[in-house]
């Protein structure tokens, strides 16, 4: 059976739908026939689909909490208890692990990945108190997809469950963390981000200056080659022509940090950016011959802002038990 919906002009407007379903009765029995119910995420809900998607968007994405939604939906008229959100939210928290579980396993099989990871201040309920948890987040360029994973830790355990089955280029900052991927994957080329190797750079412009500012004018002429790829919408293989440029500055500067780091304190903060560049120079340069990969993470770093805007303490049972379980 076919329900046809006259939508209102102004989104974002709360209204109610009335489904009719027609009851006959067959003329050579007393059988009574009914049209078939509409399937319903959550059975026998008030709530229409689309007004469930507004409010886990809303609250996973928009980092909106459920009381200032509950405020929002007031002033429409409409007066949603805390208690009924709420469960809805929790009804609704097998859809969405099927859905993160989906889009994992499509980023998985892409042939290039950004990894990253940021930390969240998490409260147990049960015991009033907060810890620090991790949203482990990573995306696909290809398909534009992102999945967020919460772990309770940092340590290693996060990279080394996730890439087991992987095979493809994966880009992530220099945390020690992820040299598990060298030393346990042959299958997975491991590259690293430029915008760390540049930010180190920045903080070093007081401890000394003029190195500083070397180095980040031969980056800077590393930037400048990929904004003329963006330009011009270069394709991958034309990217990586173009990138042959970058070779020239690449040795010079490798030229130039072996030098340098001789004459400067290896703990100061000037020795430690050039230091960061020498030990992992390869993982730094071999982006040059393949158009896929990006000179840096900011994509991911990108998608990870938006957490942001909900770093204030939040709920062990209402997000965490939603997005790990």
């Amino acid at each position: 059976m076919k329900y046809q919906i006259d939508l209102p002009k102004r989104p974002g407007m709360l209204f109610i739908i009335r489904y009719i379903r027609p009851v006959y009765k067959k003329a050579d029995s007393d059988t009574i026939v009914t049209a078939p119910a509409i399937e319903e995420p959550i059975a026998k809900c008030e709530a229409d689909v689309s007004l469930l998607a507004d409010v886990v968007v809303s609250k996973f994405v928009d980092h909106i909490p459920e009381y200032r939604q509950q405020q929002i939906y007031k002033r429409q008229g409409v007066v949603i208890s805390s208690s009924t959100m709420n469960g809805w939210v929790h009804q609704l928290s097998p859809y969405m692990k099927l859905m993160s579980e989906y889009i994992k396993e499509q980023i998985l099989q892409s042939s290039y990945i950004q990894q990253d990871e940021s930390s969240i201040k998490v409260m147990d309920g049960k015991r009033k108190a907060s810890h620090t948890g991790y949203m482990w987040v990573m995306g696909s360029t290809e398909l534009k997809y992102v999945c967020f994973e919460y772990h309770k830790g940092r340590g290693r355990e996060g990279p080394e469950n996730t890439f087991k089955q992987y095979k493809g280029f994966l880009q992530t900052d220099a945390y020690e963390v992820y040299d598990i991927i060298d030393k346990m994957y042959p299958d997975v080329q491991h590259f690293h981000c430029w915008a760390h190797g540049r930010r180190k750079f920045i903080e070093s412009m007081d401890n000394d200056k003029a190195r500083s500012e070397f180095a980040l004018n031969q980056i800077q002429k590393l930037y400048a080659i990929e904004q003329k790829c963006r330009d011009a919408d270069s394709s991958y293989d034309e990217r990586t022509i173009e990138r042959q440029a970058a070779k020239p500055i690449l040795d010079q500067f490798k030229d130039w940090l072996d030098k340098e780091a001789l004459r400067v304190t290896p703990r100061s903060p000037i020795g430690k950016a050039m230091s960061y560049l020498v030990t992992r120079w390869q993982k730094f340069t071999k982006y040059t011959d393949h158009g896929i990969v990006e000179i840096d993470n900011n994509i991911i770093e990108n998608a990870i802002r938006p957490l942001a805007l909900g770093r204030k303490t939040i709920s062990l049972q209402e997000t965490t038990r939603q997005l790990s379980q």
